[in-house]
């Protein structure tokens, strides 16, 4: 169905782990205007989504890419752009988000100091490879529902972040170099740098990837010409909003240079989250 469609896509994206690792370098790149870069790496994905859509309607396969480029260029592109080159990136990434997933995980635990041992952060990460692998041959429900709490965690993380760093800018107890958020922020063309502004828009447009996930199990819903394809669409919105949101929470609570700063810049979450939030909420974020 939709929901677990939605959701199975969002957890894809990995919304929590993507803003905390992007969010600093796109800053950086763009300044104030990083909502408006938010806002303007939405449109080509809001049209890939849309050309996903129709896709998936015309020709619903599992193989996606994979099928179309096949379909469109012959054998030789359909292998390289939509076999060999996903598969590539899935092998990169998830070994990249296993490590990171140990290091937190480690230290929300209080073991910090195995979060600098080489070897056990690779052996706990290749059991974190294997028991989603477990998860996986298990079953597409089973994972749809592991999905569901691991995304409502993210976004009850997000969302407190947000409602904590915005009450501490009306309260006036936001960080030295807090700044009160304004329109221009969310205009493209109002930083007036347009290298910056492209560099910033390339990042968000990572932080978007994953999306494409759910095309792979449209054949498991109840509705494989309908659903995906709706499910595409609902959940770009959704990312969209949680994104610009917390930019422009994070921005307005610590400024531009407090985010650039080199010990906050690489993972603004985990930096920022307990000082809006409080120690408590901050470990949920860090769990998140």
């Amino acid at each position: 169905g939709i929901g677990p469609t939605v959701a199975l896509r969002l957890a894809a994206v990995a919304p929590a782990y993507s803003l905390a690792v992007t969010l600093g370098f796109v800053v950086l790149a763009v300044g104030t205007s990083t909502p408006a870069a938010f806002l303007l790496g939405f449109v080509p994905i809001l049209f890939t989504a849309f050309a996903f859509r129709d896709l998936n309607r015309e020709m619903p396969d599992c193989g996606g890419v994979f099928v179309w480029i096949s379909r469109v260029f012959g054998p030789w592109a359909g292998w390289f752009f939509g076999g060999w080159v996903p598969q590539v990136a899935t092998f990169i990434s998830s070994a990249a988000l296993a490590q990171v997933a140990t290091t937190y995980l480690l230290t929300f635990l209080g073991l910090g100091w195995a979060a600098s041992q080489p070897v056990l952060v690779a052996a706990i990460a290749c059991g974190l490879i294997a028991l989603s692998g477990v998860v996986a041959a298990r079953g597409i429900e089973l994972s749809a529902w592991l999905q569901y709490a691991l995304i409502a965690l993210q976004l009850i993380a997000l969302g407190g972040f947000c409602v904590g760093a915005f009450a501490a800018m009306a309260a006036g107890t936001a960080s030295a170099g807090a700044e009160q958020p304004r329109l221009d922020w969310f205009n493209p063309f109002a930083s007036g740098d347009l290298s910056g502004l492209v560099h910033g828009v390339i990042l968000c447009l990572f932080i978007y990837w994953g999306w494409d996930a759910l095309i792979a199990v449209n054949e498991e819903t109840t509705d494989r010409k309908g659903t995906p394809g709706r499910a595409v669409v609902v959940t770009t919105v959704i990312l969209l909003f949680f994104y610009v949101v917390t930019a422009t929470a994070a921005v307005g609570f610590a400024g531009t240079a407090g985010i650039t700063d080199p010990r906050t810049v690489s993972d603004v979450l985990s930096v920022l989250g307990p000082q809006a939030t409080g120690g408590l909420f901050g470990q949920v974020i860090m769990l998140a």
